[in-house]
């Protein structure tokens, strides 16, 4: 039997009107701050509210990899500019931001393995996962799994004590 474990999701919702002179990012910072570097290892944190759709997506993404990658900004491609004026356009741009990029190191680039420092993320394009209800930023180079839906096909599949298998689709 396989298992996959999905790391838990550390949720953060900032909601109200922040004080003058402190923005989300502030909040965030502190946030990060009180919950010390190991305080979401092997966790996904999820920054929300009325105060996170306040940010643009770009502000997002520059706090993203500024203040937890440890980066030193985030660049747009042409390509990646006119897509977020067109999701901005149609009213997309208040989801989730998730960053698609390597695996490997907290840059866009595989081969900076680790935390590098002095690097800028490049992001060269932006999708929508409408079901998991996200505006994804591809960065880099990487290669992607397709998304899955809510009940896996392999669900479905079952062998009986003969060996005949039932339930595949296609």
């Amino acid at each position: 039997k396989l298992l996959i474990r999905v790391p838990p999701t550390i949720r953060f919702v900032l909601n109200g009107k922040l004080p003058p002179f402190v923005t989300a990012k502030d909040v965030i910072l502190r946030i990060i701050g009180d919950i010390g570097v190991d305080g979401a290892t092997y966790c996904a944190m999820e920054f929300c509210g009325e105060a996170i759709e306040a940010m643009s997506v770009e502000e997002r993404m520059r706090t993203i990899v500024t203040k937890i990658y440890g980066g030193d900004g985030v660049v747009l491609t042409k390509a990646a500019q006119k897509k977020l004026a067109l999701m901005e356009k149609n009213g997309l741009t208040q989801l989730p931001v998730c960053m698609a990029k390597t695996q490997n190191s907290l840059s866009d680039d595989a081969s900076l393995v680790g935390r590098p420092k002095g690097f800028t993320v490049t992001v060269r394009d932006f999708e929508i996962a409408n079901g998991a209800g996200f505006l994804v930023a591809l960065c880099g180079d990487i290669m992607r799994m397709p998304g899955l839906p809510k009940v896996p096909s392999a669900c479905a599949i079952k062998v009986d004590a003969e060996g005949n298998i039932s339930g595949m689709k296609g």
